[in-house]
């Protein structure tokens, strides 16, 4: 696969492949985390499930179908934000190279994403949640953020590519050495 600044795909998942994912978010134990004002999240880390092994395998080979070659997975999570809640401007942390967003859902009002591709200083794209429906974007590289959820939970399977020497390098790392090389580059 080639790079590509943002790629959309519809029915990348099946309905049953989402109510899958939203049921595993439901059955496992998740993390609260608040990044900033007005972001609640509610995390299912995939990689702290060893019995999602299977499920997340066969995941990233098909991920693995829309991504560069030049790239590969690094982690992945079902994730929560509910009405009220929303994710400001951002870009992705120093060591992704390409973020992609899986909606599981569309039963809930506002939640859109919005991208700001470069050289397009103040026209956003928004892009409606639609179930199944994947985006892929330059995540480090590329402004985006997620608009306020006004009404009901948008669930979502986010998943993020990086370099080989990247996913090795944070594999011999411990947590305070991730966080000043995450201080060094943010």
């Amino acid at each position: 696969m080639m790079q590509y600044e943002l790629l959309v795909i519809d029915d990348f998942f099946s309905e049953k492949d989402c109510d899958f994912w939203m049921y595993q978010w439901r059955k496992y134990e998740t993390e609260k985390q608040n990044t900033g004002p007005g972001v609640n999240l509610e995390v299912l880390h995939l990689q702290d499930h060893a019995e999602l092994s299977s499920y997340k395998e066969e995941l990233i080979s098909n991920l693995d179908t829309i991504m560069p070659s030049h790239v590969v997975a690094d982690y992945q999570q079902v994730v929560l934000i509910s009405s009220g809640s929303y994710m400001g401007t951002h870009k992705d942390i120093w060591d992704t190279e390409y973020s992609s967003i899986i909606y599981l859902n569309e039963d809930f009002e506002g939640g859109e994403t919005y991208i700001r591709l470069p050289n397009q200083e103040s026209n956003d794209i928004v892009i409606k949640p639609k179930t199944g429906r994947l985006i892929s974007f330059r995540g480090t590289d590329i402004i985006h953020g997620v608009n306020k959820v006004t009404k009901g939970n948008r669930f979502t399977l986010p998943a993020w590519y990086s370099l080989p020497e990247i996913v090795i390098k944070k594999q011999t790392m411990n947590n305070k050495e991730y966080k000043d090389e995450y201080t060094e580059n943010n």
